[in-house]
């Protein structure tokens, strides 16, 4: 059993593509949640795949919530979860902090594959950093996970409306926890 919790749907084009490609794994059942404050998001993810059949096998849930607040219902239940998404930059680190208080959480039997998400380029450059110039916030991940990386770097004209920004995707590996592990931290 997959879960799949994609933060930030926007009009749900990405929703969509990712949708289409999981579709030939028909021996999967998935269950894809998106998540949004924005209530017009959520409108606009649902219109966008409205006419997209899905099979049984693939339950949708959408949540007009703050990501803050939320938590995964029977977060047990799922072979592997993943995690992603498009992050607002104001609690882009608060939401980061929360996925990796999910993958500490997660029994031995949940896998929690890797997450991207994109940030603020600044943000994103700090993740990665590695000693001996190392950022509050790649140190502390590094402790967390197997690797980060950057996947690509955004200009502001990739999105609209466009941010006073840069972007980056980022790539946080998570690692796996034996429960004795997590009991010791």
């Amino acid at each position: 059993k997959l879960y799949f919790l994609e933060i930030g749907p926007g009009s749900g084009v990405v929703t969509s593509a990712v949708l289409k490609q999981l579709l030939p794994f028909k021996h999967l059942s998935i269950t894809y949640e998106v998540v949004d404050i924005d209530l017009e998001a959520i409108q606009k993810t649902q219109e966008t795949l409205f006419e997209l059949k899905l099979p049984r096998r693939m339950r949708m849930i959408y949540t007009h919530k703050d990501i803050l607040s939320h938590k995964i219902d029977s977060i047990e239940k799922y072979d592997f979860i993943y995690i992603f998404g498009s992050l607002p930059y104001n609690v882009s680190k608060k939401i980061v902090n929360a996925a990796k208080q999910i993958s500490l959480e997660l029994g031995s039997d949940t896998l929690m594959l890797p997450s991207r998400f994109v940030l603020q380029r600044e943000v994103a450059d700090d993740y990665i950093s590695k000693p001996p110039d190392a950022a509050f916030l790649g140190t502390d991940l590094s402790y967390f996970c197997e690797y980060r990386k950057i996947i690509k770097h955004l200009p502001p004209g990739a999105f609209y409306p466009a941010p006073k920004v840069e972007s980056a995707i980022i790539e946080i590996g998570w690692r796996s926890w034996e429960a004795k592990e997590v009991e010791k931290r």
